[in-house]
C-alpha cells in the first residue's frame, strides 16, 4: 500500500508491490529522510512504514555528518519502528540489525564481501558503501514509541564524495557489480532482508553473524571516543548487547558502548 507523499515513479511501485509494507512514501526531494519519518510516526505511523527519497537536501549521518550524494544517485530511506516492550534489552543491536540485513543483500545478489565497520558503516573493499542513523525519542523510557533506521547506500558511481569532503574514503555499489543497480529493487530486497531478521534482536544468531563481518577484528584500530581523544587499541569483538570489546596496550580490555571515529592503525591518523 502506497500512502500520502507524492505518486511514486512506475519503478518504485512495481518495485514494492506485494510486500506486506503496511504503509510507504515516495518524495522526490526532502530535507531529510529521518525528519519526514519522524513527523509520520509522531502522527502514528506502524511498524514498517518507510519513507524514499530521490533527493535529500540535508541528509545527515551519524553525529551530526552530513551524507552528501547526488539525486538519484543513492538509495535513502528511513524504516518505522514500534519496538516491542520485550526488545528493551537488544534495541542496542539495532544498527547491527540493519548492517547485517545490507550485508546479506550484497552477499546474496551479488556475491560481493562486505564488512561492518563499527557500529553503523558496511564496508567495500575498505570503503564506505552504506551507513546507518538509528534515532529515537527515549526520554527516560526503557522502550522508546519508535524508533527511526535510516539507511543510506551509495548506488551510482555518481555517489561518490570528493575524497576532501568526507572522513573515511568512500566507495559505490556499481563500483563492484557487473551491471547497473535498479534503486527500487535493491530497496525490495533490503526490506525483505530486514524483516526476516527484525524481530530477532535478541538472537545469538544476530550477533554471531554481526561479529563474523566486523572489520579491523584482531587488528590494531585508532579510536576517539569523542572528538579531541584519540587512542590505540586491538579490536577484540562485540559484547551481548552489541558494544565493542577492545584490548589496549597494557593488556587491560575495556568495552565501547560508543565512539566518535574509528579507523584502522594502518592508515595514518587524520
Amino acid at each position: 500500500m502506497h500512502l500520502h507523499g507524492e505518486p511514486p515513479p512506475p519503478e518504485w511501485r512495481q518495485a514494492l508491490r506485494g510486500l506486506p509494507l503496511p504503509a510507504w512514501r515516495y518524495v522526490s526531494r526532502v530535507t531529510s529522510t529521518q525528519d519526514a519519518a519522524q513527523a509520520w510516526a509522531e502522527a502514528g505511523a506502524g511498524e514498517g512504514c518507510l519513507v524514499v527519497a530521490r533527493e535529500q537536501t540535508r541528509g545527515r549521518g551519524r553525529g551530526g555528518r552530513p551524507w552528501l550524494a547526488r539525486p538519484g544517485a543513492s538509495l535513502t530511506f528511513t524504516l518505522v519502528m514500534r519496538p516491542l516492550p520485550q526488545e528493551g534489552p537488544w534495541l542496542s543491536r539495532a544498527s547491527g540489525w540493519a548492517a547485517l540485513a545490507i550485508c546479506r543483500v550484497l552477499e546474496e545478489a551479488w556475491g560481493l564481501h562486505p564488512h561492518i565497520k563499527w557500529p553503523n558503516d558496511v564496508l567495500l573493499q575498505g570503503r564506505k558503501v552504506a551507513g546507518i542513523l538509528i534515532e529515537a525519542p527515549w526520554k527516560g523510557a526503557k522502550v522508546p514509541r519508535y524508533m527511526l533506521v535510516g539507511i543510506g547506500i551509495n548506488v551510482k558511481v555518481e555517489a561518490i564524495p570528493p575524497e576532501g569532503r568526507v572522513d573515511f574514503p568512500a566507495t559505490a555499489l556499481e563500483a563492484h557489480t557487473p551491471a547497473p543497480v535498479s534503486l527500487p529493487r535493491l530497496l525490495r530486497q533490503l526490506w525483505k532482508t530486514l524483516y526476516r531478521w527484525r524481530y530477532r534482536l535478541s538472537h545469538p544468531d544476530l550477533l554471531k553473524a554481526w561479529e563474523a563481518r566486523l572489520a579491523y577484528k584482531g587488528e590494531e584500530v585508532w579510536i576517539s571516543p569523542d572528538e579531541t581523544h584519540t587512542f590505540s587499541a586491538r579490536l577484540m569483538g562485540l559484547t551481548e548487547t552489541g558494544a565493542l570489546r577492545v584490548r589496549l596496550s597494557s593488556g587491560e580490555e575495556r568495552v565501547l558502548p560508543s565512539v566518535h571515529r574509528l579507523r584502522p592503525k594502518r592508515e595514518a591518523l587524520p
